[in-house]
């Protein structure tokens, strides 16, 4: 096991305890939780780099933990009625970048990271979640502004993924 795994993993056990202090109406705790839990995401694939730990399992184990932070994090927020509704939007770069899933499966190799774009819109979800959260000034604005340049971003890596995979368009995939 990795130091960049372990720092991974202890993510999940920062976003237990968000979930927990959510639930018990503890959101100053939930708030730090879900930092450490959304930041640490930096820490670890920079010890992995920086050590030499990069693999396969890793980057799977990473981006699954980043997806689960981000997207059941929103979820127990929108749930509690501690975020408003229309910060669903933020999510808009995992809901486009979802026909990827596809080619991976059928070709049982890890997709390629979105790169600088995918990491910007990445900073923007947590910083959105946070800028609704702390209930700032034109937050309907912020959430806009993620979720468009997380279109942007998802649609232009699903036809990176698709080019990439022999076919031409997202269209030529069975169903």
């Amino acid at each position: 096991m990795s130091i960049a795994n372990v720092i991974t993993g202890s993510r999940l056990i920062w976003f237990v305890v968000f979930i927990w202090a959510v639930e018990t109406d503890r959101l100053g705790w939930a708030a730090l939780m879900f930092l450490a839990a959304w930041g640490l995401d930096a820490a670890d694939g920079w010890m992995a780099r920086r050590l030499g730990q990069v693999t396969e399992f890793g980057y799977v184990f990473d981006k699954a933990v980043d997806r689960t932070v981000l997207i059941v994090g929103l979820m127990v927020l929108l749930m509690n009625q501690v975020v408003p509704d229309y910060a669903f939007l933020i999510l808009a770069k995992d809901v486009a970048a979802l026909p990827s899933v596809t080619v991976q499966f059928k070709s049982m190799r890890v997709i390629p990271s979105m790169g600088k774009g995918g990491k910007l819109v990445v900073v923007g979800q947590g910083l959105a979640v946070f800028w609704v959260w702390a209930n700032l000034p034109g937050g309907w604005w912020v959430v806009l502004g993620v979720a468009m340049l997380g279109v942007v971003v998802g649609g232009q890596y699903v036809w990176r993924v698709y080019s990439n995979s022999g076919r031409s368009t997202p269209e030529a995939v069975e169903n």
